[in-house]
């Protein structure tokens, strides 16, 4: 359960987001620019439950990608991260350091500078957790965030594309390649659908 502090921070942090789109949101048009509204993945439990699972396969791999390790289960992903505890014990476990971006305006940082960053500018006040969570554990709790917003950005385009064809199809996974993580979404369509959709995109 977060605290009411953390969830204050969150509150605020993000209503001084949205008000950069306040003049968008209040321009005097006939459609509007901006809709501040509630994101409908998190109005329904079972919907959120099934991009968690469908982000579990991405994390696994990108986890794999990173140590250069095989790792059969998220048990086993959390049980070898439980063990960093350090910076310099994450850093020499990284097989692929290039691979760990924390934000694209650090990337030509040293990997400790990045760190340090993330732990103070981004993880605000959960930054307290690492008395109660190991280093890499709090990591896997960061990437697990981003996979999940990756594949929902990927859902919500594919609604969008679906508009331009015919609402009643839904998008086989195997058309978008790298977002195989929501296949849970998806079903077969038939070979002429298939064929617009690979010059849609």
């Amino acid at each position: 359960m977060m605290s009411a502090e953390k969830a204050f921070y969150y509150l605020a942090k993000h209503v001084l987001n949205v008000m950069q789109y306040k003049d968008l949101a209040l321009a005097d048009v006939d459609v509007p620019i901006v809709i501040i509204a509630p994101d409908e993945i998190y109005l329904d439990d079972n919907e959120l439950a099934l991009l968690q699972e469908a982000s579990n396969d991405n994390v696994l791999s990108h986890f794999e990608h990173l140590f250069d390790l095989n790792f059969s289960s998220q048990e086993n992903v959390e049980r070898f991260l439980g063990g960093i505890e350090t910076n310099e014990q994450l850093i020499g476990a990284l097989k692929r350091p290039e691979r760990l971006l924390f934000d694209s305006d650090w990337k030509e940082e040293p990997l400790t500078v990045q760190l340090e960053k993330w732990k103070t500018e981004q993880l605000g006040p959960l930054a307290s957790d690492l008395k109660k969570r190991s280093l890499g554990n709090m990591l896997k709790m960061q990437v697990t965030g981003r996979m999940m917003q990756m594949n929902e950005v990927a859902i919500r385009s594919l609604q969008f594309i679906l508009k331009k064809f015919d609402q009643n199809y839904q998008i086989c996974c195997s058309i978008i390649g790298p977002f195989s993580g929501i296949r849970p979404y998806c079903t077969l369509i038939d070979d002429q659908l298939k064929k617009g959709l690979h010059n849609y995109l």
